[in-house]
């Protein structure tokens, strides 16, 4: 889609932007802001659109997919530790009438089942009802469901959750923001020839083809143990536990050798031909899990910060002492960063040299989204590659969005930022207005997927209802969900009401943050600072003083406004009425640091900017982040300066704007503008129109009136029942 200035007859086409100049005070303050929803444009006095509805286009329901369990020795499994064979066979219908695999026949396939899980494994109705949670380990590769090619599956009971929707939700959210997500589907379950309930099957989380897609380790330690074995005319037995030991003890990497108690007798095996220890790239191949109770298996430690960390995968890394270091060294190095005032550790390094921030910020939001009460403790995940920590997948949602396990009212609020439990990392990242910027800036590009996510919310309840009923008709009531005292008398909702009391969460929810995120210093989870009132900033550009208080179209608050094509420098000039302030610290955009001068109540402060070092791509953000010191060296307090950039130039005093998501218009105060077709349509959706936040829907070609300046945005509807958006920040 192309800009477009209307005036009078005039039209020009000018580049697109996500944000724009402040012109005049009156067109400034036209800026709606997303939380505001009031209609701007005059009632119709003829229909002109419909909005379409969910139901015109017919997704399936009722016609689940069916998983049978059944043990070889008939009985049910309780163990969470050893396994037991069983055969599984899958019986297709609806969405998946036409998949096919070994496991679909009917003869079904072997596996090995256990059961998994933390809190819901030890509630005394799950047990009643044996209606457990289970790890699956098919004894041959299969492609369930078209999620990829694994031995290792999940059967999730969603038991805490009587919607069966948080967990689904949650993940194809975080797919959709790209983060590495594990992809699910519901499944109707018999065991042992009886029914057991709604389940969601789900991938493991691990490294693998078709998962996780970095080095794996173990799998390596099974190619050179293997190739060593056929080379040395090894027979099975002897095969079998020379890979368990070459898997549980790793410093055969180091030193080309390992030493195992083989069935024929004790062997020393040189398998230093086999791989070449100065090529093996160390910087990758590490799944980690933030686990409070560290009661998982895998290598173990806590960081200075008190931070509890699990290795996943390799599950034995502190077995090689070289690169059990190396991962140790760089969490502690980026925690070192985080937890600094300065977001610089002692070696003077920045925490996003050390860490993927797009991911951390796309993490952080669904988790911010849910309000899931475990962040900071436990089921957080991240992976270490190519020298980098990438936050994912998101893991266990079942108690989030208002579901939470407690009276207190808190708890499950939609009226809140989400706290982080362990006051560490992300409590402290806050600190830094360029990370929170970040997040801001991020949400404001949702707003289709998550019009899309509250469809889905829509198109999934009524697919899962027949059985979600049938389910709870087996169970009863969760007694164990004490809710709200003030929803449903504290009483387990049935799946349909739970259903609708969580969609009503979750728009709710998305009008709080819409409201919250424009702030210019949101303080989110009382991140560590707040802007100082007593330090004063003024920016001029090439000696013209800029304006103050910019807004965007998105309602997103900032210091200045800059275009994209400035040039010169900028010069940021500081003063203060701080007693006992003697200099101030500055960093641009996090990293760079602009150095020390002096400041107090009686000398001002300056820093000249080369534009240059700026990120003037349309809509970005730029900040400063200024630290008050005292004469010894402590924190009097802490500010920032917020400087955003457009590619479009001032409006003029007639003129308002019309932003069409990321593309900016401007238009005549008073004429009319003609909506235009999108240009790029999902794959697996059609387009519906032009949405306010919150209000109308206006189809492509309708003519608007527009009286003051207004943001809109696609909204999409599914043409299959799970299509997904792609909101990656590469896309």
């Amino acid at each position: 889609m192309k800009n477009t200035r209307i005036k009078a007859s005039v039209i020009a086409l000018l580049l697109c932007a996500a944000t724009l100049l402040p012109g005049c005070a009156e067109i400034t303050e036209q800026v709606t802001t997303p939380a505001e929803t009031e209609d701007l444009f005059p009632e119709d006095t003829a229909e002109t659109t419909e909005e379409l509805k969910p139901e015109d286009i017919v997704y399936p329901e009722g016609e689940l997919p069916t998983v049978y369990i059944t043990t070889d020795d008939g009985k049910q499994v309780t163990s969470k530790n050893v396994y037991s064979h069983c055969n599984i066979r899958m019986e297709m219908n609806g969405v998946y009438a036409e998949y096919q695999s070994t496991y679909t026949d009917e003869n079904g396939g072997g596996a090995q089942i256990r059961c998994r899980g933390n809190m819901t494994y030890n509630i005394p109705d799950v047990k009643k009802h044996q209606m457990y949670s289970y790890k699956l380990k098919l004894d041959t590769k299969a492609d369930l469901f078209g999620m990829g090619e694994s031995k290792h599956w999940y059967l999730v009971n969603c038991w805490r959750d009587v919607s069966y929707l948080r967990h689904k939700l949650a993940y194809d959210l975080s797919a959709s923001l790209g983060l590495y997500a594990t992809d699910s589907t519901w499944v109707s379950v018999y065991y042992n020839g009886e029914y057991r309930g709604l389940y969601l099957m789900t991938e493991s989380i691990q490294i693998a083809n078709d998962r996780l897609e970095m080095t794996n380790w173990e799998e390596f330690a099974e190619e050179v143990g293997e190739k060593y074995a056929e080379d040395n005319q090894l027979d099975e037995k002897d095969t079998e536990v020379l890979l368990e030991a070459m898997e549980h003890n790793l410093s055969w990497m180091n030193s080309g050798k390992v030493t195992a108690n083989l069935p024929s007798g004790k062997h020393t095996a040189d398998v230093s031909p086999y791989f070449d220890p100065d090529k093996l790239d160390l910087t990758t191949g590490y799944l980690i899990e933030i686990c409070n109770g560290m009661d998982t298996e895998g290598a173990k430690w806590k960081t200075n910060a008190g931070f509890f960390i699990v290795l996943d995968s390799p599950m034995f890394l502190h077995t090689n002492g070289k690169m059990f270091a190396y991962v140790r060294d760089l969490i502690q190095d980026f925690e070192d960063a985080v937890m600094s005032p300065t977001f610089h550790n002692s070696k003077g390094k920045h925490y996003s040299e050390y860490v993927d921030v797009d991911s951390m910020v796309d993490y952080w939001m669904v988790w911010n989204f849910f309000v899931n009460t475990e962040f900071g403790a436990r089921s957080m995940y991240f992976y270490i590659q190519d020298g980098k920590m990438i936050f994912g997948p998101c893991w266990d949602f079942d108690g989030t969005s208002g579901n939470i396990m407690s009276t207190t009212k808190s708890g499950g609020a939609y009226d809140k930022w989400l706290p982080d439990r362990s006051k560490t990392w992300f409590k402290e990242v806050f600190g830094d207005p360029w990370f929170t910027a970040k997040c801001q800036e991020r949400w404001y590009t949702l707003s289709p997927l998550l019009e899309d996510y509250i469809d889905s919310m829509d198109i999934y309840a009524r697919y899962i209802k027949a059985e979600a009923e049938r389910c709870y008709e087996r169970t009863g009531p969760r007694y164990e969900i004490v809710r709200q005292p003030d929803v449903n008398n504290g009483h387990s909702f049935t799946p349909w009401e739970d259903y609708v009391y969580t969609r009503k969460w979750f728009v709710n929810r998305i009008n709080w943050l819409d409201e919250h995120f424009a702030k210019i210093d949101p303080n989110i989870d009382g991140g560590g600072y707040e802007r100082s009132a007593k330090i004063f900033a003024e920016l001029t550009a090439n000696g013209k003083k800029l304006e103050k208080d910019g807004t965007s179209v998105y309602g997103l608050a900032c210091d200045y406004v800059i275009p994209c094509n400035q040039t010169g420098r900028l010069e940021l000039n500081l003063t203060t009425t701080h007693s006992g302030v003697t200099s101030v610290e500055a960093y641009l955009n996090g990293t760079e640091n602009l150095g020390t001068v002096p400041l107090s109540a009686t000398v001002s402060a300056q820093y000249l900017i080369d534009v240059f070092t700026l990120d003037l791509s349309h809509g970005a953000v730029n900040t400063v982040y200024l630290i008050a010191r005292r004469a010894d060296g402590s924190i009097r307090s802490m500010s920032s300066v917020v400087i955003r950039v457009s590619e479009m130039g001032n409006p003029n005093e007639d003129e308002s704007i019309v932003q069409l998501g990321n593309e900016t218009v401007y238009v005549k105060t008073g004429s009319n503008f003609k909506l235009p077709e999108p240009e790029n349509v999902p794959e697996g959706f059609i387009f519906v129109g032009w949405a306010k936040k919150n209000g109308k829907v206006y189809p492509a070609g309708e003519e608007i009136n527009v009286k003051e300046s207004v943001y809109l945005y696609e909204k999409w509807q599914r043409t299959d029942i799970f299509s997904r958006m792609d909101f990656s920040p590469d896309n």
